[in-house]
């Protein structure tokens, strides 16, 4: 297999990234110091993207030896993919590779910490639904103010990291928390994370609009009514990946009932549904738990509904894009 991009070729299980120094960058490609440092955040990502096993060798950019090269007959005229082309020959070759490095010893490093990022996480409602106007709720926006409310009170929970701060397209300082304006199906938590970025990206305040598409329908709930339906309120951590990773651990470490968030997110709620919000708290946690917190969830309403009847409870149902159940 032999591919190449712009900083990056790849030949079979060898990939070769072209580093410029931040002198060459500027001439060639001029711009500044940050979209310097987008360049090496770029490099980064296509390194990441490669599929399969691959070793990676950073190869400096030398003018002298790549116009040499060119000048030998390499096939190629000047442009980004020469010049990864380049560096996969260089790659290709331990002896120029090492006399390369022995010139440049010490290679630039992205600014990782600085990479914008976003992480999702769900606070867990549960509703009764007692007909079919209810789901029609169900899918409404929930008022901005209560969201708000709520996104003000995890802010307040977290530790102290600097004021959101956009650096430049790529990079930022800080980090922020907003919060989806509508609530989600469970089994739509994958297509919230993928468009996660763009919902959040543009949003100067502290509620993104969710798509409508995500809501949760009628034909996730089936025909039978009363039922309770779990469902998922989008919460995004959004900024430098140094400090959203460290909020997302510090809520690991504390997942669950936040108070503040969870009190302004059932009045949210409880504004569209009245009191039939099951649960007096909402969870908050991230999507790799949120089917086992359900599991547990609905087997403790099975228990308790046990408890109160002296013929079996009714038994949870599950169905393919979710959880709900039945109430009799």
């Amino acid at each position: 297999m032999l591919s190449y991009s712009d900083n990056v070729a790849r030949r079979d299980g060898l990939a070769a990234a072209v580093i410029y120094l931040p002198e060459d960058y500027a001439a060639l490609h001029g711009g500044n110091g940050d979209s310097y440092e987008d360049y090496l955040l770029r490099v980064e990502s296509s390194l990441e993207e490669i599929e399969g096993p691959v070793r990676v060798v950073r190869v400096p950019f030398d003018p002298a030896a790549y116009r040499a090269w060119l000048a030998a007959g390499a096939g190629w005229r000047d442009c980004p993919e020469a010049r990864a082309a380049w560096a996969l020959s260089v790659a290709e070759d331990p002896a120029g590779l090492a006399a390369l490095r022995k010139r440049c010893p010490v290679l630039p490093w992205p600014p990782v910490e600085e990479a914008v990022e976003v992480r999702v996480l769900y606070g867990v409602v549960a509703v009764l639904l007692e007909g079919e106007s209810d789901v029609s709720a169900l899918g409404r926006c929930l008022p901005r103010d209560l969201l708000e409310k709520a996104a003000e009170g995890l802010r307040g929970f977290l530790p102290p990291v600097p004021p959101f701060r956009v650096l430049s397209p790529l990079r930022a300082e800080g980090a922020r928390v907003l919060v989806g304006d509508r609530l989600v199906h469970v089994g739509r938590m994958g297509e919230v994370e993928e468009l996660a970025e763009d919902m959040v990206s543009s949003e100067t305040g502290s509620v993104f609009a969710v798509p409508r598409a995500l809501r949760c329908r009628r034909s996730d709930l089936g025909e039978q009514y009363p039922v309770i339906v779990a469902a998922l309120l989008p919460v995004a951590l959004h900024g430098a990946a140094g400090d959203v990773r460290y909020w997302d651990a510090f809520l690991a470490e504390h997942e669950g009932d936040i108070g503040p968030f969870s009190q302004a997110a059932v009045e949210a709620v409880a504004a569209v549904f009245g009191k039939r919000v099951v649960a007096g708290h909402v969870h908050l946690l991230p999507g790799y738990l949120v089917d086992v917190f359900l599991d547990t969830f609905f087997e403790n309403l099975e228990l308790s509904a046990g408890e109160e009847e002296e013929e079996p409870p009714p038994k949870r149902r599950a169905r393919r894009n979710g959880f709900l159940r039945r109430v009799k």
